[in-house]
């Protein structure tokens, strides 16, 4: 076959794609409906199957790398906060102070916790799971807590002494000014005794804080709200919460310091005035370093 009869080929076959796209386009013209659908379904449904999956892989890449590249500075919860509030403002003001977020730098404010420790209610246990998830997990760095419930989520392990956090500057500074809250320290063997018995496994270690499947399970057998059972409960709740002290006593150490004193966190009404409403830094935070400039924040201290 000489050159000019496969250059001929070669256009006749062009010609007859042509055609065939022609008369197909036509085709799918003419139909209406269903029926459209059904033809480009049974036509094209190999490639249509492709590009779903590959749109889902493009989807799920998106979704890792951006996860990889994101990097949380500090996560901090503030419980039982105004449901009214919100954290955006605190967020951007925190972000100046520390000199600005870098290209996938974050920070996190959530007022979503109400924890009323006491009031059995299915909206407290919800808020219970929640706050407990969210320390097991370790995605939780600091949390602000009123009086009334810094006790129960300290006495569960939740919270790190600040013995060795603090300087002895800020520990001299803060305890002058009656700041810092002192409790005895968590029985985290029979804390997590507890959880066994409750959730059906046992920490080797018995140093873990409360964790996820015990909040769960807790969750799915909690007390009839308005029941004999529950009063009993909500009494034992509040007959086993340690007094806060603001000096040592034997045994104790410190767990929280006092900032709704400060000036800074009443500007956000976060909280009611006179509410009394404590920092303190999660057990398992990854952000130890961030967490002490977030209180010199709370403190109204110079940034350094």
């Amino acid at each position: 076959m000489t050159d000019a009869e496969k250059k001929l080929e070669r256009q006749q076959e062009k010609e007859e794609q042509r055609e065939k796209r022609r008369q197909e386009r036509q085709k799918i013209a003419s139909l209406h409906g269903k029926k459209r659908l059904q033809y480009l379904w049974d036509y094209y449904k190999v490639w249509l199957v492709f590009l779903a999956i590959a749109i889902v892989a493009v989807n799920i890449a998106v979704t890792i790398v951006r996860g990889l590249m994101t990097k949380t500075l500090l996560q901090v919860s503030a419980l039982s906060a105004d449901y009214s509030a919100t954290g955006d403002q605190m967020q951007k003001d925190f972000s100046s102070y520390i000199g600005g977020l870098k290209k996938h730098e974050e920070l996190s404010f959530d007022l979503s916790i109400d924890l009323h420790p006491g009031a059995v209610t299915q909206a407290e246990q919800v808020a219970d799971v929640k706050l407990q998830v969210q320390v097991s997990s370790g995605t939780l760095d600091v949390v602000l807590v009123p009086d009334y419930a810094f006790s129960y989520i300290q006495q569960r392990g939740m919270l790190m002494s600040l013995d060795d956090v603090l300087s002895p500057e800020e520990i001299e500074t803060y305890g002058k000014a009656g700041d810092l809250a002192y409790a005895s320290t968590p029985d985290l063997q029979a804390l997590s005794e507890q959880d066994a018995s409750e959730a059906g496994t046992l920490d080797p270690e018995g140093e873990s804080t409360v964790r996820a499947v015990t909040a769960l399970s807790s969750l799915q057998n909690q007390t009839e709200p308005g029941t004999e059972a529950a009063e009993a409960e909500a009494k034992t709740v509040a007959e086993t919460a340690t007094e806060i002290h603001s000096s040592p006593s034997s045994g104790e150490q410190m767990y929280g310091v006092r900032v709704d004193d400060s000036g800074v966190l009443s500007d956000y009404a976060w909280y009611p005035t006179g509410q009394k409403v404590y920092f303190g830094i999660v057990s398992n935070t990854r952000h130890e370093d961030m967490a002490l400039t977030y209180l010199h924040y709370l403190k109204g201290a110079d940034n350094k």
